[in-house]
Order: structure tokens, then C-alpha cells, then sequence
């Protein structure tokens, strides 16, 4: 069992959402949601300070993309806490406009309960930024959470060109698909 896995299956908004809303939240969510997680554990073990590491994700996903990555890296907030309540809002965006894929239509889901999940974590990080740090270092820390976002948004447009992101984000999908059971 990986970690996103283990993320999922203990989270209790993941498991309060009906099975149909899961499997169409992990389908939707899985680019971004995994590609700030490498993003936070590439700056985390520093990799990027390694040119031949460097080039070899340049040349995995497009230097743009590596680009895009190396910006969000930078910018990425050092709490670590903070970084989770990051994660939890991307993992439970309703948001699929990034790239056309090619299929039919993308997965239904209730919009309004995963909002309600997605809302709970936005006050969330906004009360725990407030409650460790002054307004105006809540404010932009907060504004820098939402460039981040935008940049995490273009990496994943730019890496789409590359079959090596496909082959990895359809992999995580089949390795955290929800059971039935769950």
C-alpha cells in the first residue's frame, strides 16, 4: 500500500463522500495533488540543487515544466503543517479545466459536498496561519499558497506533453483506486 493510499483511506471527508465521489475526486485531483506532493519532497531533499537531477526531470517532463517546478519550490512555504492543509484543499479541488484529454466527460460528482470539504480546509489553513503568525504574514503567506496553486497548474499543462507524466499519474490512479469495501 503507498502513501497516497494510506492518506486517503484515514482521511474522514475522503471516506464520508460516497464511492462514485472518490473514484471522480482521486481521477480529477491526482495530477495536482501528486505533482505539489513531489514538489514539496523535491525541495524537502533539496534535488533540484543537483544538476544531473535537473536535467533528468527536464528531460522527463519538458524544461518548462522543470521550470514551473523549480518556481514552485522556491516558493513553497517552509511549515510544514501548512504545507498538509495545501495538499488536503488540491486533493478536494472540483476543478478539471487544465488540459483536454480526450475523453468523454469528466467524472460526475456532488460539487457541493466535496465544496463544503475543500471550504473546511481553506478556514482551516487561514485560522492556522493567523493563529502562528501576524495578519499581514497570514495574508501573504496565503497569497503565495494561491501562486503556488497557479503554477503547480502550469507544470502539470506543460508535463502533459510528456508520456512519462501519463504513465506515472495513471499508475497512481490504478494504485489508490477506492474499493468498494472501503
Amino acid at each position: 500500500m503507498n502513501k497516497v493510499q494510506l492518506v486517503l483511506e484515514r482521511n474522514r471527508d475522503y471516506l464520508s463522500l460516497p464511492f462514485n465521489d472518490r473514484r471522480a475526486l482521486l481521477q480529477l485531483t491526482v495530477e495536482h495533488a501528486s505533482g505539489l506532493g513531489g514538489m514539496i519532497t523535491l525541495r524537502q531533499h533539496r534535488l533540484f540543487d543537483y544538476p544531473s537531477f535537473y536535467q533528468i526531470a527536464e528531460r522527463i517532463f519538458k524544461p518548462d515544466s522543470a521550470r514551473f517546478t523549480r518556481q514552485v519550490i522556491e516558493k513553497l512555504d517552509l511549515d510544514n503543517t501548512f504545507l498538509k492543509i495545501m495538499l488536503a484543499i488540491i486533493s478536494f479541488s472540483t476543478l478539471n479545466h487544465t488540459v483536454y484529454t480526450g475523453e468523454s466527460s469528466p467524472p460526475t460528482m456532488n460539487v457541493k459536498a466535496i465544496l463544503k470539504i475543500q471550504d473546511t480546509y481553506a478556514e482551516l489553513a487561514w485560522l492556522y496561519l493567523l493563529y502562528k503568525y501576524q495578519h499581514d504574514e497570514a495574508v501573504s503567506k496565503f497569497s503565495n499558497f494561491i501562486r503556488c496553486i497557479l503554477l503547480v497548474n502550469r507544470a502539470t499543462v506543460v508535463a502533459h506533453e510528456s508520456k512519462s507524466f501519463h504513465n506515472i499519474i495513471d499508475y497512481i490512479i490504478e494504485q489508490n483506486q477506492p474499493t468498494t469495501g472501503v
